[in-house]
């Protein structure tokens, strides 16, 4: 073995990606489009190539250029040939009834880039589904948590992108729209899962997603299509998340404690509050750290790396051989050389091997987020700003978990069984049974929040006042409703 190193930073990150996640984690360039798109196709099993429609959509780009192909005068031709148009249509209606089809969708947040392709996740159905692109890899993963834990909420879901009875498929359905079959191994998960099904960590989890799965499926019926499949997005979304916060655990044998997400309600700014929620946030960093360094031990070891030759390497590993350094990777690559520097010596100061290359590992994640400005952290900061699970926005401030009002419908019609009247103590428990989620509301919710935080700065009765904000918004959406005895009941489907 040489005395340096024969991969580079980004060659191992993309390998425990790939292993161990499924899906590389681009920093904090994911957004739920991205998410829903592989996500879509998976349950599929089919996209679209969209071409006719994009064309017909696309009039001009920013620069008020129009883009060949896009062309009125072509498009009449090929729509009144391919029976889409009467022949007496003229090109003013045409250009007309163009317009009226780009105002719906960009209404919708549903717009054709130059390049083709829809960024779209609300206008959803099967002609929407275009070929796989960049960053959607995690919406495939999230497909497969569900066809794992929750088939029928599966089948739902396909039955909805095939549906046309919404004001957009209606009026793109005379379009011709060619589907074509997508990777059959699409949605498929690390092959560690096989191994993991009896852990009790994995089944805790699957069984929390099939659990809120289910009773998501019995209350979506009867919503509006393009809101079913928003309200299930962010669903998805939100177990992914926890997918990606519970990697330790799942490569432990033992079931460790969970991280209780406390979800800020309350109206005034309570600094204890929104800390005690933000050491939610770090913990799951905490542990995503630990979980990478154990991991590129693993991967050290299995490239040939030994304690000894690690040691006899001077200079870390190089970010991206294919790159010519700019001024920046230089600065970066000094910086990591000294990262590795200290690693060994405190390596070298631990008494067990394992400790000594777990030290090893840690300093392979803390480099590779120097040189890619890549984490996992980021990654679900990023992802969960833009769904509406974390505030505030700002990159210099640490984010803590406040939902939107679409996520929080999502948690009511998620953990709230079907029926005339459920206890508001039983959703309060599938909320924190099923989605990790703490605001106060549970008699013990202080006491569940002292034993797995380790942090905690909020006092018992500033987390009730939480609870008791949360609940006045469920029932100001009208999901639930405060009885004459001071009793919380919710009522779904009134």
């Amino acid at each position: 073995m040489s005395e340096c190193f024969s991969f580079s930073l980004k060659e191992i990150r993309s390998e425990v990606d790939a292993e161990q996640i499924g899906f590389k984690l681009y920093g904090d360039k994911a957004k739920p489009v991205h998410f829903a798109a592989g996500f879509f196709r998976c349950i599929l099993g089919e996209y679209s190539t969209a071409d006719l429609l994009s064309r017909l959509v696309y009039v001009v780009n920013a620069r008020g250029q129009v883009k060949k192909g896009c062309e009125i005068d072509v498009l009449m031709t090929e729509l009144k040939n391919e029976g889409v148009v009467e022949h007496d249509v003229n090109r003013d209606d045409l250009q007309s009834l163009r317009g009226m089809m780009q105002s719906l969708l960009s209404s919708d947040s549903a717009v054709f880039g130059e390049k083709g392709g829809l960024a779209s996740y609300s206008a959803a159905s099967s002609p929407f589904v275009t070929a796989k692109a960049t960053y959607e890899e995690v919406g495939e993963i999230g497909a497969g948590i569900l066809k794992e834990a929750c088939p029928e909420l599966i089948d739902v879901i396909e039955g909805l992108l095939k549906d046309k009875s919404d004001e957009i498929s209606i009026l793109f359905d005379p379009v011709p729209c060619e589907m074509v079959s997508s990777n059959s191994e699409s949605g498929e998960l690390p092959k560690w899962v096989s191994r993991a099904k009896k852990q009790p960590a994995w089944r805790s989890f699957t069984e929390s997603v099939r659990r809120s799965g289910l009773i998501l499926r019995d209350n979506i019926q009867g919503i509006p299509k393009l809101l079913a499949i928003r309200t299930i997005v962010h669903f998805a979304i939100f177990h992914l998340l926890r997918y990606l916060a519970k990697q330790e655990a799942f490569h432990s044998k033992s079931l460790q404690p969970e991280t209780p997400l406390i979800a800020v309600y309350s109206k005034k700014r309570q600094i204890s509050l929104v800390s005690s929620s933000r050491s939610s946030f770090l913990q799951i960093g905490q542990s995503m750290a630990r979980f990478y360094a154990s991991m590129y031990a693993v991967k050290l070891g299995e490239l040939g790396y030994d304690y000894k030759t690690l040691l006899s390497i001077n200079k870390a590993p190089c970010y991206d051989k294919k790159k010519a350094l700019t001024r920046t990777d230089r600065k970066k690559a000094d910086q990591n050389n000294e990262v590795w520097k200290t690693a060994k010596s405190m390596s070298q100061e631990e008494g067990d091997p394992k400790l000594a290359l777990l030290r090893l590992g840690q300093s392979i994640h803390d480099m590779v987020a120097t040189a890619s400005d890549v984490s996992p952290l980021k990654y679900i900061r990023g992802i969960g700003l833009k769904t509406g699970l974390l505030y505030p926005s700002t990159s210099r401030t640490i984010p803590y978990f406040r939902f939107t009002q679409d996520i929080t419908a999502m948690l009511v019609l998620s953990s709230t069984p079907k029926g005339d009247s459920v206890p508001g103590d039983e959703f309060l428990a599938n909320l924190r049974n099923n989605f990790d989620v703490v605001t106060g509301a549970l008699e013990d919710d202080f006491d569940f929040c002292s034993t797995h935080l380790r942090t905690m700065n909020v006092d018992e009765d500033e987390l009730s006042k939480n609870g008791e904000a949360f609940i006045e918004q469920v029932c100001d959406m009208g999901y639930g409703k405060i009885l004459a005895d001071g009793i919380f009941r919710l009522f779904i489907g009134e």
